[in-house]
C-alpha cells in the first residue's frame, strides 16, 4: 500500500517514515504496557478488567480505531498519491 500511494521517487521516504513510527510504537508500547498491566483497572460499559488485561484491552480499542481510520480514508482505485502536488 504505501508503495501505491507514495511516488517512486518517495518510495524509501515513505517506508522509512511507517518504520519509524512502527519502532516508536514498540518502545513506547514496551512502557505503556507494563504501566498498564501493573496499575490500571479498565472498566468498558461496566465491565470491569483486572489490571492485567488492560494492556490488552487497551491495545484492541486502538487497533480497532485504527483499522476504522482505515477503512474510512484509504480507497481502493484512488488515484491520489502522497507527496504529488495538485493536478500533477
Amino acid at each position: 500500500m504505501v508503495k501505491d500511494k507514495a511516488p517512486y521517487r518517495a518510495w524509501f521516504s515513505a517506508y522509512g517514515a511507517l518504520g519509524t513510527a512502527q519502532g516508536a510504537g514498540a518502545i513506547m508500547g514496551v512502557g505503556a504496557g507494563s504501566y498498564l498491566y501493573k496499575m490500571v483497572r479498565i472498566d468498558v460499559w461496566g465491565a470491569g478488567f483486572n489490571s492485567h488485561y488492560s494492556p490488552f484491552v487497551v491495545s484492541a480499542m486502538a487497533l480497532t480505531a485504527c483499522v476504522g481510520l482505515a477503512v474510512m480514508f484509504i480507497r481502493e482505485g484512488d488515484g491520489r498519491r502522497i507527496g504529488m502536488a495538485e493536478g500533477g
